[in-house]
């Protein structure tokens, strides 16, 4: 691996991710990233250069729907955006607590931590 390449960073935690090596008896050598603070996992690849790609991949992270939350597995991470103050996560059950007894029309929920060029996308998405 170059070492130019810049850290893969968990798209969950935010701590750096290192490559591993592994071995599958069906299809032999296989890469990914791992985190060190929460253990996820990347996309598994076939060579150094595909993993490194997969887990620095960034599709547009949009906001959840109500049934996307309900849907979420209880102890899953879903951030809360809401005028102007990005929320630390909380679990999927918490939010689903919060959907039942509060107002959140002007909140967007994700299921990753939103940059501020996705957090712009979804209010102009939201506004049109």
């Amino acid at each position: 691996m170059s070492d130019e390449r810049k850290p893969v960073i968990c798209p969950w935690c935010g701590w750096e991710m290192v490559a591993r090596e592994g071995q599958d008896i069906f299809h032999g050598k296989y890469n990914a990233y791992v985190c060190e603070g929460c253990e996820s996992v990347s996309p598994i690849a076939y060579s150094e250069d595909s993993a490194y790609t997969a887990a620095t991949r960034t599709p547009p992270n949009r906001p959840l729907t109500e049934e996307q939350i309900y849907e979420s597995d209880d102890k899953d991470a879903i951030w809360a955006y809401e005028n102007g103050v990005l929320y630390e996560p909380i679990s999927a059950a918490k939010t689903w607590e919060l959907l039942s007894c509060e107002n959140y029309k002007d909140t967007m929920f994700f299921a990753c931590k939103p940059t501020p060029a996705d957090i712009e996308a979804a209010r102009k998405e939201r506004d049109t």
